[in-house]
């Protein structure tokens, strides 16, 4: 694999997980546990090591990987933070 298709392919998964984030049809779940947040596609935890967030794809992987590998710094994480605990109030009123 180039660079230039690895450097695609990681566009492609930060867009992924953005617009997985940003949707309203998105139905997030706590499963009861704090630090921890997920949808049908994608799961979100904070690293008891380094107190980083971390994500992980539903796709049989159990590993979390850091979002700044990826391209997603601390800021920016806190705003797409705003639309999950947005999500999660309007996925609970529901109930």
């Amino acid at each position: 694999m180039s660079i230039i298709d690895m450097d695609s392919s990681i566009r492609d998964l930060r867009k992924f997980i953005i617009k997985e984030i940003i949707s309203s049809d998105s139905q997030w779940s706590t499963e009861g546990r704090t630090d921890y947040y997920s949808t049908k596609y994608i799961s979100f935890k904070k690293s008891f090591d380094t107190g980083l967030w971390q994500f992980n794809l539903s796709s049989g992987d159990s590993k979390f990987y850091d979002f700044k590998t990826i391209g997603i710094n601390s800021f920016f994480l806190k705003i797409l933070f705003f639309f999950i605990t947005r999500n999660i109030i309007i996925f609970c009123s529901g109930c």
